[in-house]
């Protein structure tokens, strides 16, 4: 009878060790898809930024013709592509 009972206390053990382990992984899949809404969100954020400064700048250079240089230095990318990160400076 006392072999059961330590068998059955094994098992109950074994079971709380599993579910804790589950619990684990469901927190650490949550916390990982809300870093990614962060992510996407700080994309879509930083997207509408470049775009609303690129309106901008394309109005400013329209009823400016003297800087058409910058301008199409700016829409073929050369000078602040949205890919464009600087690097930091050591």
């Amino acid at each position: 009878m006392l072999r059961l009972l330590c068998k059955v206390h094994e098992l109950e053990i074994y079971n709380t060790e599993v579910q804790s382990s589950c619990i684990l992984r469901d927190f650490q899949i949550k916390r990982k898809d809300m870093v990614i809404a962060r992510y996407r969100q700080h994309q879509l954020l930083c997207d509408q930024i470049i775009n609303k400064q690129r309106n901008l700048i394309d109005g400013e250079f329209e009823n400016n013709p003297s800087s058409t240089l910058v301008h199409s230095h700016y829409s073929q990318g050369s000078i602040y592509s949205p890919l464009h990160r600087p690097r930091a400076r050591l």
